[in-house]
């Protein structure tokens, strides 16, 4: 009989199982694993496993197998016509693409990017549709601005073909001006998310389409290219620093279906009132910047958004300090008023909803608006607080009022300071321990020292402690530490 030390357990585990352990690996530990035998091999590229990896089409490493293949044979190859070393190249490229063809992997990403235009549209070609029937995602980055049309059109003719995908990213290093007329229609019945790094000449026929990420003129100049009626996120972006842009505001009658906004590029006052009258089904939304706003009634139109579960209005540009009332807003959870300076009666009306808060102060404002506070929103979980960044004396500032009045929060769980001065005994200033505060985060600060006295007194349930580029009153800068309890 054989020892207990000779008996393979690991190979009698059932492979759900084993597909369960697998999941728990890093990716280059699944990679190790998928070369121990075939039957792991098996497990890991055809089960939920292969959605962690992604089949790369880029013909460099063709390029260096070639090379060398002509360094084995060079003294022959150097003497053969310019039609012969082509049908060598060719068969090189041929045997190495059948090795890919016939592995039994079933891969759900695939990524294209253009290095050359007729070796990469070879290499696709050859894959297809062996290597593209199962597929969920498909990247495709085009390179060369001449063959954007050709390779478009290879891509429509395979994405309708493929019956399983539902993310589509496309990037092209656009041009400056959008082009009129689009090139070709790129027809998918199951593409629910769309990621558009640049302009494309394209008409869009997906009609289950969900999420589109796209660049900002695009949606105003060729909204009619996509189906916006059943859309539910739409992120836009701009790479380019425009301003004179005239914004297309019927765009926004279309999307009456939409749950999230995200402008992380710069919106302008008629955009904004576009969306808060005609996305009322809205529950996320985010503005990273804004072109300057005239007059701060503008805001008093967010109250129409009565479905709003996040906000964010990170770099608003408007004059003078806001004030607007949110109270209809019920369904409000989070709140990131950026560097708005607003005031004590804004957050008086704010829905006793939020949990989650991220507000500026200032060293006038500290006492009023953190009375505000604590006194409005009991609910608040996470707080953050920033003071202004371009205000130099801030640096010197001691958050004594906000340390004392802390502890009037008894739901908060996380508390986050940026900017101003946090001496080695500043939590004595606290009234009194904080029994559900589990994560503490300090960015920006001036410190007296890293260890703080009575931590653990006025925080017994602290998790965690973070440092972001804080400066030591010793001159020493704490880049990124955080400590564990």
């Amino acid at each position: 009989m054989s020892s207990s030390e000779d008996q393979n357990f690991i190979g009698v585990l059932p492979e759900e199982v084993l597909s369960e352990i697998f999941k728990w690996l890093d990716l280059r530990s699944v990679k190790n694993a998928s070369l121990v035998c075939q039957q792991w091999s098996r497990i890991i590229f055809s089960n939920h496993n292969i959605q962690r990896f992604c089949l790369v089409l880029d013909t460099r490493p063709l390029h260096s197998l070639i090379r060398g293949e002509l360094a084995k044979k060079w003294d022959a190859y150097s003497k053969w016509a310019h039609r012969k070393r082509k049908q060598f190249r060719r068969a090189v490229q041929h045997d190495e693409i059948q090795r890919i063809v016939q592995s039994q992997r079933c891969y759900r990403s695939l990524s294209c990017e253009q290095t050359e235009e007729k070796e990469s549209t070879y290499l696709f070609k050859s894959l297809h549709p062996w290597k593209t029937e199962h597929l969920h995602t498909l990247k495709i980055d085009i390179k060369y601005q001449d063959c954007t049309k050709q390779m478009l059109n290879l891509f429509a003719s395979v994405i309708r073909c493929i019956p399983q995908l539902h993310s589509l990213v496309l990037s092209r290093e656009s041009d400056s001006e959008q082009e009129q007329k689009p090139w070709v229609e790129l027809h998918s019945k199951t593409e629910r998310n769309l990621l558009l790094n640049g302009v494309f000449p394209a008409v869009f026929d997906m009609p289950a389409l969900q999420t589109l990420t796209t660049v900002q003129r695009t949606i105003h100049q060729a909204a009619h290219n996509f189906p916006l009626e059943n859309m539910k996120e739409l992120t836009l972006k701009n790479p380019y620093d425009e301003s004179d842009y005239v914004p297309n505001t019927n765009v926004h009658q279309r999307l009456t279906n939409l749950e999230t906004l995200r402008y992380n590029t710069k919106i302008k006052e008629e955009e904004f009132l576009a969306v808060c009258k005609h996305s009322r089904l809205l529950k996320e939304l985010v503005i990273e910047r804004s072109h300057p706003i005239s007059q701060e009634r503008v805001f008093y139109h967010l109250a129409k958004l009565t479905n709003l579960r996040r906000l964010s209005l990170l770099d608003i540009n408007i004059p003078g300090t806001v004030n607007c009332d949110l109270v209809k807003l019920s369904k409000l959870e989070y709140l990131n008023l950026g560097n708005l300076s607003v005031e004590n009666s804004l957050v008086l009306n704010l829905p006793q909803s939020i949990t989650n808060l991220t507000i500026k102060v200032t060293p006038q404002n500290e006492r009023s608006l953190m009375r505000v506070i604590t006194s409005s929103l009991p609910k608040l979980k996470m707080l953050s607080i920033h003071l202004p960044s371009d205000d130099r004396s801030v640096i010197a500032h001691a958050p004594i009022v906000t340390l004392r009045l802390l502890p009037l929060l008894t739901c908060l769980e996380v508390f986050e300071f940026s900017y101003g001065y946090f001496s080695k005994s500043c939590l004595f200033n606290m009234s009194a321990p904080m029994q559900r505060l589990r994560k503490l985060r300090l960015e920006r600060c001036r410190l007296e020292t890293k260890t703080l006295k009575g931590l653990h007194e006025k925080f017994p349930k602290l998790k965690e402690l973070g440092f972001e580029c804080c400066r030591l009153k010793s001159g020493d800068v704490i880049v990124d530490e955080y400590r564990c309890f």
